[in-house]
Order: C-alpha cells, then sequence, then structure tokens
C-alpha cells in the first residue's frame, strides 16, 4: 500500500516538504517553508502590526513629518530655513493634505504656496 502525507495526496515521497505553519500544503517554492496561504496570512498580520505601530499607544494618527522629501536642495543660490510648525500643527496638517492632492512634495507645495500668495494684488514684493 503507497504512503500517504498529512496533505492525502497517495503515492508522494516519504520525505515530502509541507508547509511550516498548517502542515497540510506543499511550500511556494525550494525556497520558502510557507503554502501561499500561510504566506499571505502571515504578510496581513505584519501589514496590521505595523498599521498598529505607526498609529501609537493611543490608536492616534501617526505624526506627520515636516521634512522635505527632496534631498537635492542645496543647489548654488539657495536658501535652507527649517519652519517650525510647533504650535500651528493644523496648518502643517492641512499643507500636507493639498501637497497630497496636488501631488507635490511637502517643500514644493509651501513654494507654490508662497508664491500664489505673493502675486495677489497688494502683496508686498
Amino acid at each position: 500500500m503507497p504512503d500517504q502525507t498529512k496533505s492525502g495526496a497517495q503515492g508522494s515521497e516519504e520525505g515530502a516538504r509541507l508547509c511550516k505553519d498548517c502542515q497540510e500544503k506543499p511550500p511556494m517554492s525550494p525556497h520558502s517553508p510557507y503554502c501561499s496561504s500561510c504566506m499571505q496570512k502571515r504578510a496581513i498580520k505584519a501589514r496590521m502590526k505595523s498599521k498598529k505601530a505607526s498609529k501609537g499607544e493611543k490608536g492616534e494618527e501617526p505624526a506627520v513629518r515636516p521634512t522635505a522629501h527632496r534631498k537635492e536642495t542645496s543647489k548654488a543660490g539657495t536658501v535652507v530655513m527649517p519652519v517650525d510648525f510647533g504650535r500651528h500643527r493644523e496648518v502643517l496638517e492641512a499643507v500636507v493634505k493639498l501637497a497630497e492632492e496636488e501631488m507635490r512634495p511637502l517643500d514644493m507645495q509651501i513654494i507654490f504656496m508662497l508664491k500664489t500668495c505673493l502675486k495677489r494684488p497688494g502683496a508686498a514684493l
């Protein structure tokens, strides 16, 4: 009578590899210890864990980072000026939201808004 593995397949080798988690299905590849179902479950669990960690302990939204998205800001003739939004967090959140909607980096959104304000009639230049 032929051997049976836990997956119920008949005639398979005695040393057939099974998933490390469920011990039912064969692994996705020779290099992976998990079947595709268990691999998907592990990925979902990891995503949920990282979302919880990014929201903080009390379930708050993740902190907005006011750093510029670009690294090549130090060209000849440019001025780099840090802006502290410490007491005006709602202003920073509004600018970040606009930058995401208009698909601009945060620093370019701030420059765009400043240019728009300065182009208005009566603006001091």
